[in-house]
């Protein structure tokens, strides 16, 4: 069952901290992540536009590196992270399929997860991920996903750097039963 409950967060965009900072934390509890990355930004060809200076994030090595572990899974973020509802078909097409293209090359398994960027989507992009081949995309809609859930619209728990561990550990209980 693709909605089982797992110890897995979605991590998105792909960012150095994740390694340097995340990692360590989720091997010793016992956690898994999913990291979802955007390959035209890995690939340098583009940035977050968001920022005015970027933060490193991972590079191709690092992912092919950490993909062999048990703690982080890779999943398609889009190629150039755009808002996919603003787009073309054709385009929207080839940045949901190329990024499953490209990180699949990489690191030499399916990628079966996507993120919508920003969580932004309608019915067209979700059929475009079940095109592609996805079984399950997350979006940034808040909440629990039950069975029934639409695996192509999952919705997350949030947690951000203003959450204490304390908070992020009832989280888990709340949502999780342990």
């Amino acid at each position: 069952e693709v909605l089982a409950v797992e110890k897995r967060f979605p991590v998105d965009d792909g960012y150095r901290d994740v390694a340097e900072h995340a990692l360590p934390i989720l091997d010793r509890l016992g956690f898994r992540a999913t990291v979802f990355i955007a390959t035209g930004v890995v690939d340098g060809d583009a940035t977050f536009s968001w920022y005015r200076r970027q933060p490193p994030v991972l590079s191709w090595s690092e992912i092919v590196d950490l993909a062999r572990g048990a703690t982080l899974r890779f999943g398609a973020h889009t190629v150039t992270h755009p808002d996919l509802r603003a787009l073309a078909d054709s385009a929207a097409r080839a940045e949901i399929a190329g990024s499953k293209a490209a990180l699949e090359a990489r690191v030499g398994r399916p990628v079966e997860s996507f993120c919508y960027p920003a969580g932004l989507f309608g019915a067209r992009e979700r059929a475009l991920v079940a095109e592609a081949g996805f079984g399950v995309a997350t979006s940034c809609e808040p909440g629990a996903n039950l069975p029934g859930t639409d695996p192509l619209a999952l919705r997350r728990i949030q947690i951000d750097r203003r959450d204490a561990v304390l908070d992020l550990l009832d989280v888990v209980n709340e949502r999780f039963g342990t």
